[in-house]
């Protein structure tokens, strides 16, 4: 059956809307300030400054909180090993320079991209680093915006990678040493210092002790953390310090405690058996890099691991790599003073 609308409510339904108005843009002055306060531009080195703006796209980083290097306190480091390393090799790649914390000109046009303080919820991943990039698109004049996950960084990261030993290496680095130094975290950072490494809503005016932690930290950070054990697949390789965090019923299996032990001891084993690898090989080599006399992505990725491990010594087991391993300490700092 068709039912017929009445000529009169037709009538009615044409005379709206009575009037429209144009969108309006509402300023908040707080909203900016936060964003503004949350970004960090890269410097264009002297060799960036020869470069055309097409040759690279603009980038937009976005990681977790950020702290000052050790050795420079002006300049913008992270100790989140993986989103330092994509600080470090984007600082690379486009002749750049790391950004500074203040004092630095923010409305310069030399440079081609920022870091950007963001939440974990930022990604689809629920993961940090994630890498904005804006791309002139000739064809259909217009800007096209990609948002690349932690995944596809390292993935483009290494698809460069040639060198068979490079690649081994790059693989260890990613699984022994990031599994020994994330089961640090999870098992013998206190809570105050995690919020401070992977969460917004600390920085480093943060009180240090727990019980300075609010209501609102502590509902936050199971999320945070389980998160956490997804990125690089370390649930995988250690379930049951992941089922820790990831499982929401409090119930746990009796022999769970002794199973995180178990993982735990193992990470550290491997972790530190494999950085004093790299040292001997480092030594053996005679050269200021890992494969020659320039960095590799290796080199890079290494150093921001090692950064962490020295400036955080929250964990026996990283004050015993500060002390054992210094031509790595070294190298790191070597490295890191290229983009600097």
């Amino acid at each position: 059956m068709v039912s017929i609308v009445p000529q009169t409510f037709k009538d009615t339904l044409a005379k709206f809307p009575l009037k429209t108005y144009p969108p309006e843009a509402v300023e908040i002055p707080e909203l900016k300030n936060a964003f503004v306060h949350r970004q960090f531009k890269f410097r264009a080195s002297s060799t960036s400054k020869d470069k055309t703006s097409s040759e690279f796209s603009k980038f937009n980083l976005g990681v977790y909180n950020i702290t000052p290097l050790s050795y420079d306190a002006n300049v913008a480091a992270s100790l989140d090993p993986v989103c330092f390393y994509a600080m470090l090799l984007l600082a690379s790649k486009t002749k750049s320079k790391l950004p500074l914390l203040s004092g630095s000109d923010l409305s310069t046009e030399q440079s081609l991209g920022s870091v950007s303080l963001l939440s974990y919820h930022s990604s689809i991943e629920g993961e940090l680093p994630i890498l904005v990039e804006d791309e002139q698109n000739k064809k259909l004049k217009k800007i096209t915006r990609k948002i690349r996950s932690t995944a596809t960084i390292d993935k483009f990261s290494l698809s460069s990678v040639e060198n068979p030993k490079e690649i081994m290496f790059t693989k260890l680095l990613d699984t022994r040493v990031y599994d020994f130094f994330m089961s640090c975290v999870f098992e013998s950072f206190p809570d105050d210092l995690k919020l401070r490494l992977y969460s917004l809503n600390k920085n480093d005016s943060s009180p240090s002790v727990d019980e300075s932690l609010t209501v609102f930290d502590r509902l936050t950070l199971p999320s945070i953390l389980a998160y956490a054990t997804r990125r690089y697949n370390f649930n995988v390789r250690n379930p049951s310090i992941a089922y820790k965090y990831l499982q929401l019923v409090p119930v746990r299996p009796h022999y769970l405690a002794e199973a995180i032990k178990s993982e735990i001891a193992r990470c550290s084993e491997e972790g530190l058996e494999t950085l004093r690898s790299f040292a001997s090989y480092l030594d053996a080599a005679k050269t200021p890099y890992f494969f020659g006399n320039e960095p590799s992505v290796f080199d890079f990725k290494l150093a921001a691991m090692i950064h962490c491990i020295v400036n955080i010594e929250k964990c026996d087991a990283f004050t015993y790599v500060s002390s054992n391993a210094p031509s790595l300490v070294e190298h790191s700092e070597r490295v890191i003073r290229l983009v600097i």
